[in-house]
């Protein structure tokens, strides 16, 4: 008994020193702040980037999740909670919740996600020198709007008119416009904007040109358009006429085309900046970064339902075709 007692009290000694230096686990605290649905992909992208850097929510890592759902006028007030609720960091996701997160702090670093026009819409006023508490990643939404034009030209030779579908509070959408009438000049083709307010005037949208023939119908990139993203492609395989979206939830959703950055892979990517700003970085020492990543997808079981036969050549540069 005694050299019992004797082990176990030497086993905690030689522990002792182990547990006196423990160092506790510091948990941080940051906010995500999306104007969109929570299965969009650039938080898909941002969980898994979460992952590689081994954090684990509710363990070295307390997040706050606010989803506006499509509906924008919710942002300012899920921003002003984030602010209250102290987070060390603001991950946005979209123009309009950077924005709201700029109007609600210009204390908490933001890093923002998914927004087209970082300059033009006033996120921030230049790309390489970002001043105030603003970073984050530009997915060149409009610079990519010209070669979703082209690539329905070459999907469709005999495509004659364009319609460009908007939401009306879209904070991009002049710029996207301006991108879209510039290409459809180049390529030839007749152009018009439709604007809607609310879901309900989606489907008089798609029958008010469900009789014309040779036209195709491109997607503004904003948070409304995304969450209806299903109504669309149902209202899109009614209608028989082809849609080009910007991201792989729409080709998921059913649509025939899209075209644009993986911002999958810009989510992920924002992990990085977020670390660092933990780290003790500030915004202004992180410029602006663009996207690397570029997605053509086609989803092939859609364009058969719509008539549609895709050059081989396109198919070929196809990042992913569904079946």
């Amino acid at each position: 008994m005694k050299r019992r007692a004797f082990v176990t009290g030497l086993g905690a000694v030689l522990a002792a020193p182990f547990v006196a230096h423990a160092q506790p686990v510091v948990i941080r605290r940051i906010g995500v702040l999306a104007a969109t649905t929570p299965d969009v992909s650039a938080i898909t992208g941002f969980r898994e980037g979460l992952k590689e850097q081994n954090y684990v929510e509710g363990r070295s890592l307390l997040i706050e999740w606010r989803f506006a759902e499509g509906n924008e006028d919710r942002l300012t007030a899920l921003a002003v909670e984030l602010v209250r609720l102290k987070v060390e960091v603001i991950v946005t996701v979209a123009t309009t919740a950077a924005l709201a997160a700029k109007k609600a702090t210009r204390v908490i670093p933001i890093v923002f996600t998914a927004v087209g026009d970082p300059v033009g819409s006033g996120v921030v006023t230049s790309l390489a020198r970002p001043e105030g508490n603003l970073t984050g990643f530009t997915n060149l939404t409009v610079e990519a709007t010209g070669k979703r034009l082209a690539l329905l030209k070459e999907a469709m030779p005999s495509l004659k008119s364009i319609v460009m579908l908007n939401h009306r509070a879209n904070p991009v959408s002049l710029a996207l416009w301006d991108e879209a009438r510039m290409a459809a000049a180049r390529l030839s083709l007749e152009i018009r904007r439709v604007d809607v307010t609310d879901a309900k005037e989606l489907q008089p949208s798609f029958r008010s040109i469900r009789h014309l023939r040779n036209i195709a119908v491109v997607l503004m990139p904003g948070s409304f358009l995304s969450v209806h993203r299903r109504e669309i492609a149902k209202l899109s395989a009614d209608s028989a006429v082809p849609v080009i979206g910007w991201d792989r939830e729409w080709i998921t959703a059913g649509v025939a085309f899209s075209y644009g950055p993986s911002n999958f892979d810009v989510g992920r990517r924002a992990v990085g900046y977020v670390t660092r700003i933990l780290a003790g970085a500030t915004p202004r020492d992180l410029p602006i970064e663009q996207p690397t990543k570029f997605e053509l997808l086609i989803n092939l079981k859609t364009t058969k339902a719509l008539g549609l036969t895709i050059p081989p050549s396109l198919l070929l540069r196809a990042d992913q075709v569904i079946e």
